[in-house]
């Protein structure tokens, strides 16, 4: 169960410090239970279909002493997919679930804490449903407890967190690496002050970096980072923090750029942060001192942002905090989620969108004792305004001397930034406004364009008009490319628009199969296609040396109408697989039949479809032929297989660029599937997602290292909605959005 949490709507009543960046709005936030008194969430993870899984600890259906496990699934605007928990597994009465991942198999590896007397690490194993496969518990007679777990490159789990059944007394880090079927593998602890425990782990080469703390001796408390081998043996440790300060470690993640981000607090409420390198050595520290800031140093995470700044999430006072710095841990802005003094909340893990926001998960404390879940995502922090409406439609027109034409546009900014236009008639400026009326007193070709920007640059549009004294305002078919099938008359008009007092001159002509030569007509002319092949038609309209025309591309056939892919000159990338298909004007008929060819080879299929893969980088020719009766017809397509990672069209290598390139959509608008090229300067982590008009995540094409060179993907929209999309490219150091139009 869930509901909306009604904040956008008054409940997040953000305090917020003075900001070096525009500040986030709340994309959304909702509360979630799976029994009715308390649910709290500990972890939250990006899984791979752009929702989010979540886990945390319900209370026992019918028995209030009594905790759980609990797994929650929901999609990339937070709607609830499936709500699960785990209980009394061989009899235990109280579990936490603090940690987990999504398997390379798509189900979920969560690890806690499954308590009585003493307590155990506990695993569960589970499908992408939530169902669960296994669960197993691992420790002594003492105290033990899993902090988080990752799933190794040779297919393992390693589990981080503590235990105090092998440590004479004292609380030792404890690493435990078991296989795909939950047997432990290895194990091994590491400690020698008073009291050591693991909260983060992340995998590097031959070996394993592990984040937690380090208590000296009460209340002298440290940041402790320990580089381990395959099987668990130390290599080095570190230890981070002042003298006059207790810290105390929540969290630690990769960065995109190399290296670490440790984030916790100090005893004093002080957030704390540590930028280390791969061999562990400090680049920076900061605490992060503001009036507005304190924090608990019980809870909180920390990830990095797609411009490498950093977000710190925990619990301010009684209330959920958002702290931001920069790329060198500078203080930015924080927001407070102040919700009353009867009210207890807090954020407890955080991971970024790939669109440069967070999404947070924690816990809220509405009534008395009553808890739920909180799950809350945040548009970007710095986002340029964007284009979504504008008018008029057409970019290229034509317009009478001395017309006037409104121009408008429609932009969003994330941050409801005050948006500033800036109108210009050949780079002379003519408005500020949202909208523009201008007239055209002279003859010529001038460009209008508008710029948006609020503290960056954002998108721009321009028209190209020109301006005459006659021009084509519309004419029939509206298509200028046309199948017909022989035989068939057509009916071609034209109607011009043309200041008052002059005389204009028609001409009509026909090229191809039957010859070349010129049709009698005023606006309008009738043509009988009695021969198959390619035809065009051709009108002329003229006033001295001026001429203004339209040709209209008729392909006459006997049997088809439509064929599928329509450009019969393909560039696909290897390994790809498409539908070819032919359409017959009568698919009725009982004669119909059909044939493919592959170069020479005749293939096994006699239906108007097939389906072809194209594994290796070659040209290939591939033949449709369609027969009815005595008369046939043949559509024939050229297949350019590309390696994946060729050089684009129209670059030239010696002029590469040093920084990364989004190319525009190719085609846009476009009705089933477009082609996405973009250019890297150099191998580098990589994301590119479509996102919608709200924000939100439609589909991710690429979230892995990429190769230095031109890329070029297809994305097959066939299965989404008609509208505005925006494809994004994120980089470590940049982003870069196109404007995408989805017709049918």
């Amino acid at each position: 169960m869930y509901r909306f949490l009604l904040i956008l709507l008054g409940v997040f009543a953000l305090i917020s410090t003075p900001s070096l960046n525009a500040q986030p709005q709340v994309n959304w936030a909702n509360l979630y239970h799976d029994n009715e008194d308390q649910d709290w969430l500990y972890d939250v993870y990006a899984a791979e279909d752009g929702g989010y899984a979540s886990c945390g600890m319900t209370t026992t259906d019918g028995n209030e002493n009594g905790v759980d496990v609990w797994l929650l699934k929901t999609d990339s605007r937070g709607e609830e997919e499936f709500s699960i928990s785990y209980s009394e597994m061989d009899g235990q009465v109280h579990e936490w679930g603090y940690t987990l991942i999504q398997a390379d198999d798509g189900g979920y590896v969560i690890g806690g804490l499954s308590m009585t007397n003493g307590s155990d690490m506990v695993v569960i194993r589970t499908d992408e449903f939530g169902e669960m496969i296994w669960a197993n518990r691992y420790g002594g007679d003492d105290f033990d407890q899993c902090n988080a777990v990752i799933e190794l490159k040779n297919g393992n789990f390693l589990l981080a967190g503590e235990t105090r059944s092998f440590g004479e007394g004292r609380k030792d880090g404890w690493l435990v690496c078991i296989d795909g079927d939950g047997e432990i593998v290895w194990d091994a602890t590491h400690g020698t002050a008073v009291n050591e425990t693991f909260e983060a782990i992340r995998e590097v080469d031959e070996g394993v970096m592990v984040a937690g703390r380090q208590f000296e001796s009460h209340p002298q408390h440290d940041f402790w980072l320990v580089r381990v081998n395959e099987v668990g043996e130390m290599i080095w440790e570190q230890n981070f923090g002042a003298e006059d300060h207790s810290e105390i470690l929540m969290d630690m993640t990769s960065c995109r750029d190399g290296g670490f981000i440790l984030g916790g607090a100090t005893t004093g409420w002080l957030p704390y942060l540590v930028r280390v390198n791969n061999q562990g050595e400090a680049l920076w520290d900061t605490y992060l001192e503001d009036d507005f800031v304190f924090v608990s140093p019980n809870v909180g995470s920390v990830a990095q942002l797609p411009d490498l700044g950093f977000v710190y999430v925990s619990a301010a006072n009684t209330s959920t905090i958002v702290i931001r710095t920069d790329a060198a841990g500078n203080f930015a802005w924080s927001h407070i989620n102040n919700l009353g003094s009867e009210r207890v909340s807090y954020f407890n893990s955080v991971v970024p969108t790939p669109a440069g926001g967070i999404t947070a998960a924690g816990m809220l404390r509405t009534n008395g004792l009553d808890d739920e879940g909180l799950i809350a995502q945040f548009h970007p922090d710095v986002s340029s305004p964007t284009l979504i409406n504008f008018a008029p439609e057409t970019l290229e027109f034509s317009v009478l001397q001395g017309d006037s034409i409104e121009f408008f546009v429609e932009a969003f900014d994330f941050q409801d930034d005050e948006i500033l236009y800036c109108w210009t008639v050949d780079d002379d400026t003519v408005s500020t406004d949202s909208s523009v009326t201008i007239v055209f007193p002279d003859l010529g070709d001038p460009i209008v364009k508008c710029r948006l920007s609020d503290e960056a640059p954002g998108d721009s549009i321009q028209w190209q008009v020109h301006v005459r004294e006659f021009y084509i305002q519309s004419f029939q078919p509206e298509d200028t490319e046309l199948t017909v099938r022989r035989r068939t008359e057509v009916d071609f008009t034209h109607h011009i628009r043309a200041i008052e007092d002059i005389e204009l001159d028609y001409r009509w002509e026909h090229f191809g199969r039957g010859g070349n030569f010129e049709l009698d007509g005023g606006d309008s002319i009738r043509f009988e296609f009695d021969l198959t092949g390619e035809h065009i038609i051709r009108a002329f309209v003229m006033r001295d040396d001026e001429i203004e025309s339209i040709e209209w591309d008729v392909n006459v056939r006997s049997i088809l109408w439509w064929w599928w892919p329509h450009e019969t000159e393909i560039s696909i990338p290897e390994d790809t697989t498409l539908v070819f298909e032919v359409f017959p004007f009568n698919e009725e008929s009982d004669s119909l039949e059909y044939s493919w060819r592959l170069g020479n080879r005749l293939l096994d299929n006699e239906t108007s479809s097939i389906e072809l893969s194209f594994p290796e980088v070659n040209q290939y020719q591939l033949l449709s032929i369609v027969r009815e009766g005595i008369e046939v017809d043949t559509i024939h397509w050229t297949v350019d297989v590309l390696e994946r990672n060729f050089t684009a069209d129209n670059t030239n290598i010696a002029d590469l660029p040093t920084s990364p390139i989004l190319y525009p959509a190719c085609p846009n608008p476009f009705n089933s599937s477009v082609c996405l090229s973009f250019y890297l300067p150099g191998t580098q982590i990589t994301d590119f997602s479509i996102y919608d008009l709200n924000g939100r995540i439609v589909q991710q094409l690429i979230n892995s290292q990429i190769s230095e060179g031109n890329h070029q993907i297809i994305w097959d929209a066939s299965n989404i909605s008609t509208g505005i999309y925006f494809a994004v490219l994120f980089t470590p150091n940049n982003r870069f959005v196109k404007k995408v139009v989805l017709t049918r």
